[in-house]
């Protein structure tokens, strides 16, 4: 049958949902850093972000194309909603026998008890964690906006509270955060799965639509590969270089950063993607350009205020939010992961849109493959010598790299209207804030009051200035 299915239909479309449960989420993120940084020492947090950064490793090595797929194309079968979901649970199916048959190879293989528990956790890992993103943007291209925030905060919700009881009252520590980790994402899982498939039996398989799937989302393999690279050789050749235990205090630092700066540009996404999606699809070229010169918009005017933030008041958030152990090379970590991630998540969450809506994506694939070369041999080279900051040079200068060809490709695909006025209205209006806390009055109050000033002076003089290029298009988008 090809009838709509009506589990993907949307129920409640709010874009305040994604603000309100992606900050509780960032809360939550947030105290996880802070409360587990401080239950467990730099080795055995390291023991746990190596496990996390295993895991992605599967992911992106099997599942990533999938979902991406899945996700790009659900409005141009909509109609087909349930032929469209049954194809996506083959596929998704056969990647996970894939996997188990993979699994059992490595089981029987004279390869020591301890790796093969290993593999064997880590497969549980990335199938509950990829059935959990999958279901996600499912539930956010259809704007189930309901559904979709209520599973954004269980699951970092039950993360805290298993983590706590498996480590305080099991004495399990990096292996409770394990389990925790795993509880999370089924329980996160259970009702999205069931809400989004329990109709999709009535469709049929259609090869058309795999193929559609396999001939967008298999040469990403590759795209995947080097993204994780550039995102995880780094504590990889950490751990290898100079231990785990670096690895967790780099990882912390790190997290934290990525919590604070990503969170919002998630949001961002996902409120404008399916919107600039639906756009393409449908021919709305007008649309398509007031959405993507909104969203660079936002990303200079909210994003490279808070990443300033960051870098300024390091010291006071590195305090609250990491413990002791973890904070030695904060000051100098900080700075560099700000400066990271913001253009990262530019890269990510504006300019890959180009490639992914042309169907361009053999160029990331280029970009990041050249990347993750440089990559491996900066780190290679860097950690050695400066060891921990190493591995934070090796990086962002590889995503320097990769900002700029991003840019200078994805411009000719897709022309936007680009005002260097509000660019440079946000750098002299961050000036004046950054000097407005330096006045002799306001030097020495409490961080708190400086941040709160900082904030104050920023958000008024864009409202007066800066507003007027975001204001026409508010109401519509976020709706």
């Amino acid at each position: 049958m090809n009838a709509p299915s009506i589990q993907l239909k949307p129920k409640s479309q709010r874009s305040y949902i994604y603000l309100v449960s992606k900050i509780a989420a960032a809360f939550l993120n947030l105290l996880s850093i802070a409360l587990f940084t401080r239950i467990l020492d730099v080795q055995l947090y390291g023991n746990y972000l190596l496990y996390s950064s295993y895991v992605t490793l599967i992911c992106s090595l099997l599942f990533w194309w999938h979902r991406l797929s899945v996700y790009r194309y659900y409005h141009k079968y909509e109609k087909y909603s349930n032929s469209y979901l049954k194809t996506s649970i083959y596929i998704y199916v056969a990647i996970i026998i894939i996997l188990v048959i993979s699994g059992s190879i490595i089981y029987i293989s004279p390869l020591s008890h301890s790796i093969k528990i290993l593999v064997g956790v880590c497969i549980v890992g990335a199938v509950l964690k990829s059935n959990f993103d999958l279901n996600q943007h499912l539930l956010n291209i259809s704007r189930q906006d309901s559904v979709f925030g209520i599973n954004v905060i269980i699951r970092s919700l039950a993360f805290i509270l298993a983590g706590v009881i498996f480590i305080s009252y099991f004495n399990l520590k990096e292996s409770g955060l394990i389990a925790a980790f795993l509880l999370s994402f089924l329980l996160a899982s259970l009702y999205s799965t069931h809400t989004i498939y329990k109709g999709c039996l009535q469709g049929d398989f259609r090869r058309d639509i795999a193929h559609k799937f396999i001939s967008y989302g298999f040469p990403m393999i590759g795209l995947f590969i080097f993204d994780y690279i550039i995102t995880f050789f780094d504590r990889l050749s950490l751990a290898y270089f100079m231990g785990s235990s670096t690895v967790g205090m780099y990882g912390a630092n790190f997290d934290l950063i990525k919590q604070i700066l990503l969170f919002l540009m998630i949001i961002q996404s996902f409120i404008l993607y399916p919107q600039i999606n639906k756009a393409y699809e449908t021919g709305d070229n007008k649309q398509l350009n007031k959405l993507l010169t909104f969203n660079l918009n936002i990303f200079l005017t909210v994003f490279i205020p808070l990443s300033l933030m960051v870098i300024y008041f390091n010291q006071f958030i590195s305090e609250i939010f990491i413990g002791d152990k973890f904070t030695e090379y904060s000051p100098q970590l900080i700075p560099l992961f700000a400066v990271m991630f913001f253009i990262w998540g530019t890269k990510i969450y504006h300019f890959d849109y180009y490639f992914q809506l042309k169907e361009k994506t053999h160029y990331p694939m280029l970009i990041l493959g050249l990347g993750s070369m440089l990559n491996i041999g900066f780190n290679i080279l860097l950690i050695p010598k400066y060891g921990i900051l190493g591995a934070a040079y090796a990086t962002i200068i590889v995503y320097f790299v990769i900002f700029i060809l991003s840019v200078m490709i994805s411009k000719k695909l897709i022309k936007i209207d680009f005002k260097l006025s509000i660019l440079i209205k946000v750098v002299i209006f961050l000036s004046l804030s950054i000097a407005a806390v330096n006045l002799p009055l306001i030097s020495d109050l409490n961080v708190i009051f400086k941040i709160m000033i900082f904030l104050a002076a920023y958000s008024l003089l864009t409202l007066k200035y800066n507003f007027k290029e975001l204001k026409p298009h508010l109401k519509s988008i976020y709706n």
